[in-house]
């Protein structure tokens, strides 16, 4: 078993069942609850964009303070949240500091260019859009990423809505689950979610989540469980 696997596994002995995990072929499930519900275990990472703000907030900062607090807004795309969690991720981020530094410092020194109203591509990926200036500059920044007014608990949500719905589709559609989908009385799917907000979302938002998801078959229930500190910190079935 993977450290994830252990810990669910871990979890469900500690609520009294009675868990038995399946290798060398036998799988999947991945375990085997009770003798006959099948627990398929499956880890997301539904925060992975957050290193994405992280890194363009630092890059953004190297660029120096505002002059006469004047800054602008900038809003971003990405094709892959998980851009920078790669074997290249140092070689990826120097490659973008460079294109940034470059393109942020031309729009600085005229501003008034009509190029920038058009989105700025860069490798990865990634495409910024100057929006505009920052009205109000209490963090002296010349560029701060915009994120279209959305909290960042509704940019959770939604980010787990995805990553949840991405991993039950992939499950279902496993030919060897389809298979074996007739040996056990019902089937679970837990979602692992590393150093995720599941354990911070409150009822209404874990509410959102679970109407947003499109149900499959042989899922009887989907349990969302946040791993923090090496230890599940949260479960919730939605």
């Amino acid at each position: 078993m993977n450290r994830d696997e252990e810990l669910v596994a871990e979890w469900l002995r500690s609520k009294g069942h009675k868990v038995c995990p399946l290798t060398d072929g036998q799988d999947p499930p991945d375990l085997v609850m009770d003798g006959d519900i099948a627990v398929e275990v499956t880890t997301i990472k539904s925060l992975a964009y957050k290193s994405i703000w992280q890194f363009l907030d630092a890059a953004f900062k190297s660029l120096g303070p505002a002059e006469n607090s004047r800054g602008y807004w900038v809003s971003i795309e990405y094709e892959d949240e998980t851009m920078f969690q790669s074997v290249d991720e140092g070689k990826r981020k120097k490659e973008l500091r460079k294109h940034i530094k470059q393109v942020l410092e031309d729009h600085y020194r005229n501003p008034d260019s009509g190029i920038w109203r058009n989105p700025i591509k860069l490798p990865y990926g990634l495409t910024l859009k100057i929006l505009g200036e920052i009205t109000d500059n209490p963090d002296r920044c010349k560029y701060e990423v915009y994120i279209g007014g959305e909290s960042e608990g509704g940019i959770v949500v939604g980010m787990l809505v995805k990553y949840i719905q991405a991993a039950i589709d992939k499950k279902s559609a496993n030919k060897r689950i389809q298979e074996r989908a007739v040996k056990y009385r019902e089937w679970w799917l837990v979602v692992t979610d590393v150093s995720s907000y599941v354990d911070r979302l409150d009822q209404d938002s874990l509410r959102i989540v679970s109407d947003a998801l499109m149900r499959r078959e042989p899922w009887k229930r989907i349990i969302a469980v946040a791993v923090r500190s090496n230890r599940v910190c949260r479960a919730v079935a939605l």
